[in-house]
Parts: structure tokens; sequence; C-alpha cells
């Protein structure tokens, strides 16, 4: 395992957490597009998409070759010993009806065990690492 990929994706971690973060929070009560997930009555909004866009790309521009898996997109990339994983709006059914708990997360895994995992509340600005 390098040391070194584990700090730099900590470091652009936080950086495009607190990012989506921001823009979730701005979106709070302001948001337009709402529409059912699935038969379990999840919601999506077009914040889960922004934000969700916004973290993959970041990712991707300094670590192409790992592997993605995001809650709107799915599975992008081939499959690597590195795999980040992504709720870009966790919460969405309360962020939707003006419930003001929601977060952002993002996991790094290599083969299979998670080195690291980031949460961030953009309402309370708390951050987890």
């Amino acid at each position: 395992m390098d040391r070194k990929i584990i700090q730099t994706a900590k470091e652009i971690a936080i950086r495009i957490i607190r990012e989506a973060g921001l823009i979730s929070k701005e979106k709070f009560d302001n948001f337009v597009e709402l529409r059912s997930k699935d038969e379990f009555g999840d919601v999506v909004t077009e914040v889960d998409h922004i934000c969700e866009e916004i973290i993959i790309k970041q990712i991707q521009d300094v670590f192409p070759n790992h592997q993605i898996h995001s809650e709107e997109a799915g599975l992008i990339g081939t499959r690597h010993d590195w795999l980040w994983l992504i709720d870009p709006l966790d919460g969405t059914n309360n962020f939707a009806i003006g419930l003001p708990v929601f977060s952002i997360s993002i996991t790094l895994m290599y083969k299979r065990e998670p080195v690291i995992g980031v949460v961030y509340e953009p309402l309370t600005e708390r951050l987890l690492v």
C-alpha cells in the first residue's frame, strides 16, 4: 500500500467534499428537480447529481486509473486495487423535505479494506476524517 497515494487522496477528498458541501448548502431549500428513485420511497435531486459530478471528475483528474462506485452513477472504470465509494448526498430524503440532517461521504478502499473515510455535514460544517 502506497502511503503517498493515501495522503494525496485524503487531501483531495477533504477539498472536494467541502466543495460539494458548499453546493449542497447553497441549494438546501432551493433545489428544482426531485424525482422518485426506487420503490422504497427514496428520492434523488439535481443536487445529488451536481455533487457527484464534481467529486467524480476531481478524483479522476488525479487518479484516472482508480475505480469509482458512486450511489447515482454506479460503477465507473475497470476493476482496480483502489476503489472510491461515494455518496454525494447521504440523506437525500431529509434534504428534499427541508430537514437539515444530511451529509456527503467519500471512502477510499485498497484491496477491499478502507484506508480513508471522510464525512462532511455541510450545514454544521462538521468534517469527520
